[in-house]
């Protein structure tokens, strides 16, 4: 558990202050139907973790978190992006890893062995809030600010209605 000086709570917060993308994306293996679908599955599944280190390894790409979970028969990948703008500049560009995966895609996955799927939300200040107890940076508070909860941000009403301004100790500050 990450621990603030002075602070002794075991609950933190990432605040209320903050406009990213929560974006979604997953596979998932519906079965043998063919020879071919074992490259589809094989294909699919291997193009991914090259996606995920050059995000991970250019701060400039705006992806500022992810978690990938595994649950058979799907893979998802849950991130947090600093824009729509960046995350759709990643997906349309020639010289990053998604565009030629996104062509091998198209071009060859067709037998129906591998489903894809993405979902896209923009998320507003003032339109979440988030708590966590007795654990590490998670989530939103590992791609944003992770801060011990103030003494009037305990209830998640508390959290989600109390003033953006007030929310940001950081923004407060200057």
């Amino acid at each position: 558990m990450a621990t603030r000086p002075g602070n002794t709570t075991p609950y933190y917060t990432a605040g209320n202050e903050h406009a990213f993308v929560l974006f979604r994306i997953g596979m998932r293996f519906n079965g043998l139907k063919s020879w071919r679908g074992i490259g589809e599955y094989v294909g699919a599944f291997a193009r991914m973790p090259g996606m995920l280190i050059e995000q991970q390894s250019d701060p400039a790409i705006g992806m500022l978190s992810s978690r990938t979970s595994i649950s058979w028969p799907n893979v998802e990948i849950t991130q947090f992006w600093r824009s729509y703008d960046d995350l759709n500049a990643y997906a349309s560009a020639r010289d990053r890893k998604h565009a030629p995966a996104w062509g091998w895609w198209n071009a060859l996955a067709k037998s129906g062995t591998v489903g894809i799927w993405h979902e896209t939300y923009r998320i507003e200040p003032g339109t979440y809030e988030s708590i966590y107890g007795f654990m590490p940076a998670h989530g939103l508070a590992k791609a944003t600010n992770f801060r011990p909860l103030a003494h009037d941000e305990a209830r998640s009403k508390q959290r989600m209605e109390k003033p953006v301004a007030e929310k940001c100790p950081v923004a407060n500050a200057s």
